[in-house]
Formats: structure tokens, C-alpha cells, sequence
């Protein structure tokens, strides 16, 4: 719909049109009661035939007001016009950053000194678990001071699927700035912005794009299919070292790209300065096969020469390609509909498979992050519904009709990412406000919130206090039943997982790569244990520690009373979740949308299950007398899974 000006919707009155895209029109106009000027952004129509995409937006901006950064451009209201939603935000005098690479004003000390703020703002939506979707120079503005704000956070996801890719500037993503998984429809993580930010730096460097294509599907092709123009061959006064940097940016494969936009920008200013060959970005993961080694800081010895020692060898799953082509179809957006069309296949690998035929898949909220059983029914953490969705899971062997039914669902703080229970009630810890609640299962009621000195990452019981791992700030934090904070540990660099085997409490660092353990009552380090690859998840089995490597594509097992005595399973993709269920190992790898079970015993997958949706949390339950199943959080699907263990 058209505004014209010196009409007036809510407080604002409309000055003038200033803009028009894939995501609606934008307005200039005037706040009298403030006096300012301000930018009103009407999105486009869908919304007004869809009051469930509408609600969605609306909790996605509730989270997205909330990321208050010096470079994210601040939200200031909200409406709705003729069921049309708009948002009010700050009118930025200065422009975008597509007006400054027109305009080509532009020395590269200042775009350096933009591209660095806007890395900031980056990694702080990213620790919060935010993606941005659609990274480039019109989604940045600049104001008097020429300092950089990142606009329209978050907003592409709510209106994906409601406009064809083939349109340029669509919302699913612009195509020249669009990742490879993009393109395929598959899961977005922080790599993906990392992908679309590193196609903004060779711009801002070069003054030229990548891939060049006349039209939407050829940049998707060229993101999918082909490598990028050497930057030198635009800007030869470059250094070579820059062109590495940016290789790894521009990586195909995800988990090779540097985690971090300030790991990026901080690799590129070094080449720049140094005007040689630098290391590659401090967080990229090279997708090769890697050993353990020793600790230099007082941790123990990993040694590479016992991974094929007297607890066996690696065994090789298979070497899975980084990143593949799909075919095209003729059909225009069919590229998307590719992805995910089999829902779930089990595939048998040697000895008697324990898995029934195919996995059920049942709704839940929007992008579930973690599971919990306490005994009778299943939670589900519902990361941007801001929910728990309960399940009726316990009587599926008896009675399949009220399997996986809903009980009911509770709204918690917002952005909700680990789940634990203390045998009474639920801990839900959420990260964008930094809190944990206790829920009761019997009542479904919050009973208490208690705020944390740091964002959240994974929480653990140790039968007395909750721990919960802090993966920015780089602590465990130990919190009494009453919501009291009794300990904030420093254990290293990115802690994302953590686990109490009776006695020890063990947190693993994903950035620091490393394991460290703690004596919960004294709350201290006990000691260090070094690892040469990125560990992301820990299982315990009574007696030896299961640790998941995310840049590896392996699982290590591990005898905390003698750690050279090891274990390696290959899977050719990344373990993000483990689950041990007294008898079998479970292993979920989302990237690949596999979960496999291992055999403790051999130390191999003995089947390997092919869930759609990105599973990326997983346990096994009771689901009747001699009656187990698997589940799996299913975080792009908005669904769990069900699988029958025989």
C-alpha cells in the first residue's frame, strides 16, 4: 500500500516516500511529540493475508528492539496500517553504505573503520543467536559522524517463503551477497552472515562484487558452482595475504569460514599491515581430519600416537564432500524445494539395526534448541517462540494416536537455549535477558526467575546447584535453588556444553578447545585438558567421557583417569549433540542431517538415521514398559522427531 505525504498513522505523520524493496516501501516522516525525524518501513502485503506471519513478526521485533549495540540501528515502535505491519526506526541522515560505494567517496581507512563496526555488531547479534539473513550495503547506514548502524536485523526470516527467490532483492536473501546453504535453502547460521560479510569486504576493497551475473540464478549458481575472482586481480596493490583472508570468508563449506566477523576483520587488517602471507582467521575450522595433543599450561597429555593404541583405531565413516551442487530445475524457485524432501531415511550398517522404519515428525515452536525428559513427558526449548512446548511421549508404545500430542505450551523469558531438572521442576535458561526460571511440570507455571551475570549457553545439574556454561563472557557460573549465585569460574574460551558425572562437572570449550574439570563443591578447576580440535558436545557413559569435535567430523572417546587412552570414530560431519542411553551412543550431526548411533563397545556406527529439519539436539525415553525411543530437535524444521528403538 501507497502512504502519501501529510497523511498520519499512529503518532507519525508522513513527510515523503524515500525508498522501495523486497520487503515493502519506506517513508520519511515527522514525530511531533518528540520533535524528530524518523523512517517508517510498511512490509509488503503478505502480512496483511497472513495474521500468523503477522504475530511471528511481531515476536521476532520484540527480540530484535532488544539487541541494543551502538551499531545496530535502534527500533523505536511499532503498528500496524490498513493490517499491514510497519516499523518505526532512527532517520539516518548520511545515507547507506551502497550510496558511499556509488558515490565512491570513500577512502580505505574509512570502509576498513565501517566494516569494523559492523563486525562488532555482528558478533553481538550472533552471541545471542541472531542471524541477520540479509547482509549488504543498503541494509547499513551511516549517520552525520560517519559511523556505521546494521538495519533490518532478523527481519528476512519472518517473511521467507512469502516472495520468489528469482526476485533480485528478495527477502529469502539478496543474491549477490547469498551464501551457498542459502542458495539451497538450508539451515542459516552465523557462517552464513560471515559468507555475505566477507562478499561486503571484497566489495569495499575492490569496489567490485565476487561472482559477477546479470541475473538472480547466476549469482546463485556462481555462490554454488563457482570460485571467486581473485581480489588482486580488481586491486593488485593488494597484498596476497588478503586474498587468503578472504578465501576463507568465501569458504563453501560453512564450518571453514571464520566464526567470528571481528576474527575476519582482525586477519584483515594483519594482512593488509604486513603485506605477506598470514595464518588463516583465528576461528576458521579447516575441514581435515585432526589429532589430540598435549596441553602447554598445566593440562594433561593427549597423546596422537594413542588414537590407535590399545582402545582401537579411528574408524572411517566416509569422506562427505564440503559442499555440493544440487541439480536446478527448470522451474523457477525450485532450488529451494530441493532441499529436505526426503524426510527421513535409515540406513544399515553392519550387525542388527535396533531402529524401527522411519522417524515421525511432529510440530512444535519456532527453531526448537533443546530437549528435556523428566520421566513422563518431553520439553521442547522453542528458541524465537520464547516458549516450552510439553508432549505427550510416555505412552507411545500402548497408545501411537497421543504420541507426540501438545499438553500444552509456557511462554518463558525470551530466546530460550538449554533445559535441566532437578527432579522437581525445569530450569529454562534464556539468553537474551540473561535469566533462568524454574518451571513446574505439575502446574506448567513459571515459579521463579533469577537473573545470571552472564549470557547463557548450556546449564547442568549436579543434584544441589545449577551450572550454567557462559560462552562469551568464558565461565561456568554456579547458582543455588534459590536463584543465588555462588561461584563465576573462568575456564577458558567459548564454553558451549557441560555435564555432571556424579562427581566432577565437566565443561567443554568449543573456541578454547580444550576440557576442563571442576570440583562443584569447592567450585575450582581441577584441570585442563588440551585438544587440538573444536569440541562442541560431551556425553558421559559411567566410566569414560564421548566428546564431540565440530571441525574434525569426529567422536573421541576419552578415560578421564588416563587420557591417553583414546578412541576415535570418524563421521565425515560434524557432532554438535551427544546423548548416552546407558546402552548405545547417539550422535546428531545437523549440517548433514544425520544421527547416528555408535556401538560403546566397537566404537562404530552401527546405523545412521537421515532426519530433515537440522537436528540439532537429540535424547532417547521411555515410551512404555521395555519400550524406548529416540527424539530430535528439529531446529529449521520447527518439529522434533520420533524414532521406535527396538
Amino acid at each position: 500500500m501507497d502512504l502519501t505525504p501529510g497523511q498520519t498513522i499512529g503518532q507519525y505523520r508522513i513527510v515523503q516516500k524515500i525508498g522501495e524493496g523486497g520487503m515493502g516501501a519506506v517513508y520519511k516522516a515527522d514525530q511531533p511529540s518528540i520533535p524528530r525525524a524518523v523512517v517508517i518501513k510498511v512490509l509488503g502485503s503478505a502480512f496483511a493475508e497472513s495474521p500468523d506471519a503477522r504475530d511471528r513478526f511481531r515476536r521476532e521485533l520484540d527480540m530484535i528492539t532488544r539487541l541494543e549495540h551502538p551499531h545496530i540501528l535502534p527500533v523505536y515502535d511499532y503498528g500496524e496500517v490498513n493490517d499491514s505491519p510497519y516499523i518505526v526506526m532512527r532517520f539516518m541522515t548520511g545515507g547507506s553504505l551502497q550510496d558511499r560505494l556509488q558515490g565512491g567517496a570513500m577512502t580505505r581507512s574509512d570502509g576498513l573503520r565501517l566494516l569494523d563496526q559492523v563486525a562488532l555488531a555482528l558478533d553481538f547479534a550472533h552471541d545471542r543467536g541472531i542471524v541477520h539473513r540479509d547482509l549488504k550495503p543498503a541494509n547499513i547506514l551511516v549517520d552525520d559522524a560517519d559511523n556505521a548502524y546494521l538495519a533490518d536485523f532478523g527481519l528476512a526470516k519472518s517473511i521467507s517463503g512469502t516472495q520468489d527467490l528469482t526476485a533480485t532483492g528478495s527477502t529469502l536473501g539478496s543474491p549477490a551477497y547469498m551464501s551457498p546453504e542459502q542458495a539451497r535453502g538450508e539451515k542459516l547460521t552465523r557462517q552464513s552472515d560471515i559468507y555475505a560479510f566477507s562478499v561486503l569486504v571484497y566489495r569495499m576493497l575492490s569496489g567490485r562484487l565476487p561472482f559477477e551475473a546479470d541475473t538472480a540464478w547466476g549469482f546463485i549458481t556462481a555462490h554454488l558452482s563457482e570460485e571467486p575472482v581473485p581480489i588482486r586481480r580488481y586491486a593488485p596493490d593488494l597484498p596476497p595475504a588478503v586474498e587468503a583472508v578472504l578465501a576463507d570468508g568465501l569458504a563453501k563449506d560453512p564450518l571453514a569460514r571464520p566464526e567470528r566477523a571481528t576474527d575476519l576483520m582482525a586477519s584483515l587488517r594483519a594482512g593488509l599491515t604486513a603485506g605477506a602471507d598470514v595464518p588463516a582467521s583465528p576461528s576458521a575450522r579447516a575441514p581435515t581430519r585432526a589429532t589430540v595433543t598435549a596441553s602447554t599450561a598445566g593440562g594433561r597429555l593427549i597423546s596422537p600416537v594413542a588414537a590407535s593404541g590399545a582402545r582401537g583405531s579411528a574408524v572411517s565413516r566416509r569422506a562427505a564432500p564440503a559442499w555440493r551442487l544440487p541439480a536446478l530445475a527448470a522451474a523457477g524457485g525450485a532450488l529451494l524445494l530441493l532441499v529436505g524432501g526426503i524426510a527421513a531415511v535409515v540406513l544399515f550398517v553392519g550387525g542388527t539395526s535396533l531402529l524401527g522404519d522411519r522417524p515421525t515428525s511432529y510440530p512444535v515452536g519456532d527453531e526448537p534448541r533443546a530437549l528435556l525428559f523428566d520421566g513422563s513427558s518431553l520439553w521442547v526449548a522453542n528458541f524465537f517462540d520464547n516458549s516450552l512446548t510439553r508432549l505427550a511421549v510416555s505412552d507411545c508404545g500402548s497408545t501411537p494416536d497421543v504420541c507426540g500430542q501438545s499438553l500444552g505450551t509456557i511462554e518463558v523469558d525470551d530466546l530460550p537455549v538449554a533445559l535441566a531438572f532437578d527432579g522437581d521442576n525445569l530450569w529454562v535458561a534464556s539468553s537474551l535477558e540473561q535469566t533462568v526460571s524454574t518451571v513446574s511440570p505439575a502446574s506448567g507455571e513459571v515459579i521463579d526467575r533469577y537473573t545470571l551475570p552472564h549470557v547463557p549457553s548450556a546449564i547442568a545439574w549436579d543434584g544441589e546447584s545449577l551450572w550454567s556454561a557462559n560462552a562469551i563472557a568464558g565461565t561456568v557460573t554456579k547458582v543455588a535453588s534459590d536463584g543465588q549465585i555462588l561461584a563465576d569460574i573462568e575456564v577458558g574460551k567459548g564454553p558451549v556444553a557441560i555435564a555432571f558425572d556424579g562427581t566432577s562437572l565437566w565443561v567443554i570449550n568449543q573456541e578454547g578447545k580444550s576440557l576442563v574439570r571442576i570440583e562443584p563443591d569447592g567450585a575450582r578447576v581441577l584441570e585442563t585438558i588440551a585438544l587440538d580440535s573444536e569440541p562442541a558436545a560431551v556425553a558421559l557413559d559411567g566410566a569414560t567421557l564421548w566428546i564431540g569435535l565440530s571441525d574434525s567430523g569426529e567422536v573421541i572417546q576419552l578415560d578421564p583417569a588416563d587420557p591417553t587412552a583414546l578412541r576415535r570414530i570418524d563421521l565425515g560431519s560434524s557432532p554438535t549433540a551427544l546423548w548416552f542411553d546407558g546402552e548405545q551412543l547417539w550422535a546428531a550431526a545437523p549440517e548433514a542431517g544425520e544421527v547416528y548411533r555408535i556401538d560403546p563397545v566397537s566404537a562404530e556406527v552401527v546405523d545412521t538415521i537421515s532426519i530433515a529439519g537440522y537436528p540439532v539436539s537429540l535424547l532417547t525415553a521411555s515410551c512404555g514398559p521395555n519400550c524406548r525411543d529416540l527424539w530430535t530437535a528439529n531446529q529449521s524444521g520447527d518439529s522434533v522427531s520420533r524414532l521406535s528403538i527396538k
